[in-house]
């Protein structure tokens, strides 16, 4: 019988897992309004799209930027080999600036003025003596702990505390920002 510590701890991992996936660890930011989205369909609603069109529009995106197709999202040969031009009334696909507009990719720093308590294990007191921290995602209902040291994500909530593997990438910026703030309280 799967317990409900465990179940809240694969809902996590996988939602962190998923944001990774999406070149995005901690979700969505618009620099303008400061509203947050935390994974891709998230961030599909914000833009009004269905999750599927905005992962296509994006790929085309990219795919033009990197020279695989031409401006206007069509391939470079057509269905008998023949190089194509882009005809001058063509009209360009938009860019993945210009679909994603004030959205970007958060920061750790973004994803930490959401936490709800920061522990932090150092030597001492200097801005060297940083060793780790540990992050409350979510406190109350189950407890949530995000550990930069161990690269785990734990979950207590009656029974026996869960605990999952991160990826490495998240945890290390994480622990950077972290790093960075306990320097400031110097």
């Amino acid at each position: 019988m799967t317990t409900l510590s465990a179940e809240t701890a694969d809902r996590y991992h996988r939602s962190i897992l998923a944001a990774c996936d999406a070149d995005a660890p901690f979700g969505y930011v618009n620099r303008q309004t400061d509203e947050q989205a935390h994974d891709f369909d998230e961030l599909a609603q914000a833009l009004d799209l269905a999750p599927r069109v905005l992962d296509d529009m994006l790929t085309i995106a990219d795919r033009i930027e990197s020279g695989e197709l031409l401006e206007d999202g069509s391939d470079w040969y057509d269905e008998n080999g023949d190089e194509r031009t882009l005809p001058d009334d063509a009209e360009p696909h938009p860019t993945r600036a210009e679909i994603l507009g004030d959205w970007e990719p958060a920061s750790a720093q973004d994803y930490l003025q959401d936490a709800l308590s920061i522990r932090y294990t150092a030597s001492g007191r200097g801005a060297d003596d940083y060793m780790s921290a540990d992050i409350a995602i979510a406190i109350g209902g189950p407890n949530v702990w995000i550990s930069t040291g161990d690269k785990t994500l734990t979950v207590y909530w009656g029974g026996e505390p869960e605990t999952r593997g991160l990826p490495f990438e998240f945890c290390e910026q994480l622990d950077e920002a972290c790093a960075e703030y306990w320097g400031m309280s110097e």
